[in-house]
């Protein structure tokens, strides 16, 4: 059953993963005509996933390990799979939860649960990330430095050190393009897998708020994409 943690990928990701690579120019550091290309379509993507989740588009960080950031802001995360609406202590791992239009101080969520592989995304209301301290350093996170001190530059860049994973975000913006869900679909599909496991008298249990199932101690998730997808994975292999 372990298939049914089947990760679908977008095409759209694709193709945008590739033609990056066509063109492989860097973003806000040069003043040729495909570097500025490229940093609009970076910018778009940010903004592209910004009205997704309903918050500006410098609140939106792109990241990559999730487990280090919160060990230098010495904060906790709330991880799903979730019964329930979590507290929103520390940072809310939202990934399993995009169908309940999530909205914490501070929130991530895998890239690969949207479509798109290798880049994660941090989320934080402007307030909180301006308190916070930056979790590494390189370019375009220093504003200007003296002699008494630096200044960070304004967000998100003040979390972005260095050269972004370009390809990854423009990726991820493309997929965020035909990423759709239907909550009542979503359920009505829990509720049929919930009947085929009972038919089957297999024990398990169900986690509403983020419509997963654990069953001898595995975490299956339904398709927020396709739910029938995971309804017919689920026929096929119990």
């Amino acid at each position: 059953m372990n298939n049914l943690n089947l990760k679908e990928y977008s095409v759209l990701a694709k193709e945008a993963a590739v033609q990056y690579l066509k063109e492989a120019s860097t973003v806000r550091r040069g003043i040729y005509s495909l570097s500025e290309q490229t940093t609009q379509k970076f910018d778009e993507a940010r903004e592209t996933i910004s009205n997704f989740f309903g918050c500006q588009s410098k609140e939106v960080v792109f990241v990559g390990d999730l487990q280090t950031i919160a060990d230098i802001w010495k904060v906790n995360i709330a991880s799903g799979p979730f019964n329930s609406v979590p507290l929103g202590e520390g940072i809310v791992d939202v990934t399993t939860i995009l169908h309940r239009r999530p909205n914490f101080d501070l929130m991530f969520c895998s890239g690969e649960a949207l479509g798109a592989r290798g880049i994660n995304i941090l989320f934080g209301k402007e307030h909180i990330l301006n308190s916070l301290r930056p979790f590494e350093g390189g370019g375009d996170m220093i504003k200007s430095v003296t002699m008494e001190g630096s200044k960070y530059s304004d967000l998100p860049h003040k979390f972005e050190a260095g050269t972004p994973d370009i390809g990854g975000v423009l990726s991820l913006g493309a997929a965020m393009q035909d990423y759709s869900f239907d909550l009542e679909e979503i359920e009505s599909i829990s509720n049929e897998i919930k009947q085929l496991l009972e038919s089957k008298d297999i024990e398990y249990k169900y986690y509403s708020y983020s419509s997963a199932f654990e069953i001898k101690g595995q975490y299956y998730y339904v398709s927020k994409k396709n739910p029938k997808k995971s309804l017919e994975l689920f026929k096929e292999l119990i």
